[in-house]
C-alpha cells in the first residue's frame, strides 16, 4: 500500500463512493456509446435533427469534433458483436412496421404483403421512434412526466444516506479504539444527531405517487400541502398519512 498520502476516515468514504459509481455506470457507458454509435451510422438523427453536427450539439451537449473523437475510443472497448445494446425491433422489424401501417387498409392483400416483403429488405423507409417509456413508483403506479425528474433523482438522497451511515461508523469505530483524534467530539449526541438527519433524508426517498395531487401539485389551488408540491411521497408519509380507502383504491389499479 502506497504510504505517501495519509489516508483518512472521509478518504475512504469517497474512495467507496467512486467505485460505487464505475461499478453502476461501466456498463452504462458503453452502452451510451454504442447507441451513439448506431444512431450516427443508421442516420437516425435525421428523425428528430436537420445533420449530425446538429443532434451532437442538441442531444450530447457535445461538439461534433469530442463526440467523433469519444466513438473512435469506444470503439476499442465495444464489442462489435455487442453493439446492438437498445432493446428493441431491427431495422427490418422497423420498416415492416412502418409499411404494414401505411398499407394496412389496402384491399389487395398480395399487394400489401409484397410491400411490406420488400420493406423488409429496404433501409430507406422511416423509422419508427421507440414509444416513451413508463415509469412507475414503487406500487406500479405510472408518474407524470413533470415529476419523473425527482424520481429519477431518488438515488442521491440514497448516497447522502449511505454517506452519513459511513460516517457514524467512523465517528464509532474512532470512539470505540479511544482515537485522540475524536477526543473533543460529544460521541453520543453528535451520533444522535446524525442519525435523526439520516431518517429525514431517508424518508424524503421518493415512494409513490401523491395521493392528493396525482403527481400534478400546480393542479391544485396554492399547491399541494401533502407533498409539497413534488408529485412524490416518501415511504414514511404514504404510510402514515395517506388513508387506507385511497390505498386500496390505488391498490386496484
Amino acid at each position: 500500500m502506497n504510504s505517501e498520502k495519509p489516508v483518512s476516515t472521509f478518504d475512504r468514504l469517497r474512495y467507496q463512493k467512486l467505485k460505487k459509481v464505475i461499478a453502476d455506470h461501466l456498463e452504462a457507458g458503453f452502452k451510451v456509446w454504442s447507441a451513439v454509435k448506431e444512431i450516427k451510422e443508421s442516420k437516425f438523427y435525421l428523425i428528430e435533427y436537420q445533420s449530425w453536427e446538429d443532434f451532437c450539439r442538441g442531444s450530447l451537449k457535445l461538439t461534433p469534433q469530442h463526440t467523433n473523437k469519444m466513438l473512435i475510443a469506444s470503439e476499442a472497448i465495444i464489442d462489435p458483436v455487442e453493439s446492438q445494446v437498445v432493446d428493441g425491433p431491427s431495422k427490418s422489424e422497423y420498416n415492416v412496421h412502418f409499411v404494414s401501417k401505411q398499407v394496412s387498409k389496402q384491399p389487395d392483400q398480395k399487394k400489401s404483403n409484397k410491400v411490406i416483403e420488400i420493406a423488409a429488405k429496404s433501409s430507406n423507409v422511416p423509422k419508427i421512434v421507440d414509444a416513451v417509456e413508463v415509469i412507475k413508483d414503487d406500487l406500479g403506479h405510472p408518474i407524470p412526466v413533470k415529476v419523473q425528474q425527482y424520481w429519477r433523482r431518488k438515488d442521491e438522497l440514497k448516497e447522502l444516506v449511505n454517506a452519513i451511515s459511513g460516517v457514524i461508523k467512523a465517528i464509532k469505530e474512532a470512539n470505540e479504539i479511544q482515537d485522540l483524534l475524536f477526543a473533543e467530539m460529544e460521541i453520543t449526541g453528535n451520533i444522535a444527531d446524525l442519525e435523526k438527519v439520516r431518517a429525514n433524508i431517508k424518508f424524503s426517498i421518493p415512494y409513490a405517487v401523491c395521493s392528493v395531487c396525482q403527481g400534478h401539485p400546480e393542479a391544485q389551488k396554492g399547491g399541494c400541502r401533502l407533498c409539497k408540491n413534488r408529485g412524490l411521497l416518501g415511504k414514511f408519509l404514504w404510510d402514515r398519512c395517506v388513508p387506507v380507502e385511497i390505498k386500496a383504491l390505488r391498490a386496484k389499479k
